[in-house]
């Protein structure tokens, strides 16, 4: 029988160079498709849900990514320990099949319930990411403990009066007696088993390799140990939590627990941010000025007693930050509009950098003096930053 013929007849083997061209990738999607279903009912029921479903799997092979959300653990169990596993599952639906009528029906529902979430699984993450990405990760078959639970006591004790329950055969094809200490002493196993897998699943979140939150936490700790600093809002680097969890990784959030040690700003003059090690550094916005020349040659755009319109590319409707560069004659305060946000912050004398964040879509800035100032704008910079200026 031909693989490609039993997904969608589609056999591309023999088919001409031209046809093969013409038919393009749902042939070869057909039969990759296929061999990522059986890999992933493979890996994910023989090998790791079910010997999970008995105390295992025993041992965990980590992916060696640290922080993050925290270390991503996939089942690698023992081949010795999977086929115990398999053996005494086989060997109790067996020896119950002789004794009592329908005893094998509960274990093909739970077999079939697994075999089940093997193919939703492979239509999805492990077509995108490969079968050992998902088929070795227990997160996924976590409702299968609940089935299998059910399961065994349908197989092991008969419901009175229900349909389809397990019936004694009379006479029973195996007569066995079975003393309270070998159960017993098979639950200790399971118990000591289903402690191992535990324990060294929980370990690595307690390795500092693994989980360099701690050492991260305790360096802010000793950078504010003199009193509150402040810093603009950025997010955390990926080894403390993904910028994928977006706000949520802002420092404001992910810091929150140590209070007043950190004043988070959104606008203000030459801020500093968090490197990847937790210290304080300059903030910096990598990327070319959105701004054209300005009109004044050596000054850019002067700005004195009148606000001043900064053209600039356009920006789309996100939250950004952007700094403006300037040079100023004396101490002042002005106003930068931008999108829907208003921020009005101080001026410096000299060369300094201003920080603001800003929200919704424009193509310009504007830059209005509070009070009368003397100051050359240029270099505006909109996008997220990142922590100190390239060497």
């Amino acid at each position: 029988m031909n693989p490609g013929g039993a997904v969608g007849q589609c056999s591309c083997s023999h088919a001409p160079i031209s046809a093969q061209s013409a038919a393009g990738t749902s042939c070869e999607t057909a039969s990759v498709s296929l061999g990522v279903l059986f890999n992933t009912i493979d890996l994910s029921v023989v090998q790791a849900a079910v010997p999970s479903l008995l105390g295992g799997p025993w041992n965990w092979q980590t992916l060696g990514q640290p922080g993050g959300v925290g270390p991503r653990l996939f089942v690698d169990t023992p081949l010795v320990m999977s086929m115990l596993a398999w053996g005494l599952i086989i060997g109790l639906v067996t020896v119950q099949s002789l004794r009592y009528r329908r005893a094998w029906w509960p274990t093909v529902i739970v077999l079939g319930y697994a075999v089940l979430s093997a193919g939703l699984i492979a239509a999805g993450r492990a077509t995108a990411f490969g079968p050992e990405a998902a088929a070795f990760e227990l997160r996924y078959f976590s409702d299968l403990a609940g089935v299998a639970a059910l399961g065994v006591g349908l197989t092991l004790m008969p419901v009175p009066g229900a349909l389809g329950s397990l019936q004694p055969r009379d006479p029973p094809i195996l007569k066995l007696r079975v003393r309270d200490r070998w159960p017993r002493g098979l639950m200790a196993i399971l118990a000591v088993g289903a402690m191992i897998s535990s324990v060294a699943y929980v370990l690595p979140w307690h390795s500092d390799r693994e989980m360099p939150q701690r050492d991260y936490v305790s360096q802010v700790r000793a950078e504010t140990a003199d009193g509150p600093r402040a810093l603009a809002d950025t997010a955390v680097p990926d080894v403390v939590l993904w910028n994928a969890a977006f706000p949520a990784s802002l420092a404001s959030r992910t810091l929150a627990p140590l209070g007043s040690r950190l004043r988070f700003v959104t606008s203000g003059n030459d801020l500093q941010t968090l490197d990847d090690n937790g210290r304080f550094v300059d903030a910096f916005l990598p990327g070319e000025p959105r701004n054209p020349p300005g009109p004044s040659e050596g000054c850019g755009y002067p700005v004195r007693a009148s606000a001043v319109r900064v053209p600039l590319e356009p920006v789309i409707d996100f939250p950004f930050w952007m700094t403006i560069g300037y040079l100023a004659a004396q101490d002042g305060r002005v106003t930068i509009s931008a999108g829907t946000s208003v921020h009005e912050v101080p001026v410096k004398k000299g060369l300094h950098t201003l920080y603001v964040t800003t929200e919704g879509a424009y193509d310009a800035v504007t830059i209005t003096p509070v009070n009368p100032v003397a100051m050359c704008v240029d270099g505006v910079h909109v996008g997220q930053l990142v922590a100190g200026f390239p060497s």
